[in-house]
């Protein structure tokens, strides 16, 4: 069960990428809309942090859960990602957005 909601979650998320282009952003933001357990993110080579609700995914970003975690991450553009435990998303293949969450 948990295998065919990580290709669901995938196979969504490669059908958003390719409907978006090929111009990907420099600046793509977002942030952690729901987060639960060990949840980690770094930017570039960075050193990992744990994320809280809230917080801003900047561009070049990694988001890492661990076991029974998991994260929703939402953009400027309404789109969301959840990512299931044991899960990497790097915010590079996001599109374009001046996100701002103030």
């Amino acid at each position: 069960m948990l295998q065919g909601l990580r290709f669901l979650t995938l196979i969504v998320g490669i059908a958003a990428l390719a409907a978006s282009g090929l111009s990907f952003a420099q600046r793509a933001q977002g942030y952690v809309q729901e987060v639960q357990g060990n949840v980690t993110g770094r930017v570039g080579a960075g050193q990992p942090q744990k994320l809280a609700k809230g917080l801003t995914v900047p561009n070049n970003a990694t988001v890492t859960t661990g076991d029974q975690s998991y994260a929703v991450l939402k953009f400027e553009d309404g789109t969301a990602v959840l990512l299931n435990e044991y899960t990497s998303f790097n915010s590079t293949a996001v599109p374009s957005s001046n996100f701002n969450t103030a």
